[in-house]
Formats: C-alpha cells, sequence, structure tokens
C-alpha cells in the first residue's frame, strides 16, 4: 500500500518557445523531497533527491518515483498534444 506521502503533489510544464527549445515537465512528491523530470515524449530525463530522502523507506522512494514519472509523462502528453492544435 502507498504511503500518504506519495501522492504527487505538483506538476509543472514549459511549452518551447522555438523548435529548438525542449518540452519538459517535473513532478514532485513526498513532500517535494523527490523532482522527476520527462521531456516531451515522456522519456525520463533527471530524477533528483533532497539530501533528507533518506528516511523514507526505500520501497516508499520507488513508487513514489514511479507515480511522479507517470503522472509528469502524462502531462507532457497533453501539453505536447495542447501544442499541436494551438
Amino acid at each position: 500500500m502507498f504511503d500518504d506521502r506519495i501522492v504527487v503533489q505538483s506538476v509543472g510544464g514549459l511549452f518551447p518557445m522555438r523548435k529548438s527549445e525542449r518540452l519538459t515537465a517535473t513532478s514532485f512528491c513526498v513532500d517535494n523531497r523527490i523532482s522527476v523530470s520527462v521531456d516531451g515524449d515522456g522519456d525520463l530525463i533527471e530524477v533528483s533527491f533532497s539530501s533528507d530522502v533518506d528516511d523514507v523507506e526505500v520501497a516508499d522512494v520507488a513508487r513514489a518515483v514511479a507515480a511522479a514519472a507517470l503522472n509528469a509523462a502524462a502531462y507532457a502528453r497533453r501539453a505536447r498534444e495542447f501544442g499541436e492544435e494551438g
């Protein structure tokens, strides 16, 4: 069962201003101690942990990273689809 702290707390994206810039989306979870970033295709590009993540169980960290990555990828997909329509 997921720990309550594994709720994805926020997600944000960046729409490219020019073709050369990449769309990214980042999700934060476990009280902002873990951040996961994906590119516009939903591919994982970065996972970051704060210095106080060591008190979180390893299984909870793994579930949080997976949940945040899925959430960020869904956001990136929606942002990309919106950008293609606009």
